[in-house]
């Protein structure tokens, strides 16, 4: 059935924009390393209750 399955367009773009930025291993997946690569702050609040996404 796999060979039934073909990228969408969103997912070739996803990929391209991982590749391009040196992600090509799950290892790369880390939240700090993502963060770092797309300049994105992450802030870890010590006790928070629940996860929050801010979008100034």
């Amino acid at each position: 059935m796999v060979h039934l399955y073909y990228k969408t367009e969103f997912e070739k773009k996803i990929e391209k924009l991982l590749m391009t930025n040196g992600i090509l291993n799950p290892s790369d997946l880390t939240i700090e390393h993502l963060a770092y690569v797309f300049n994105i702050q992450v802030v870890y609040m010590p006790n928070a209750t629940e996860n929050a996404i801010w979008d100034g």
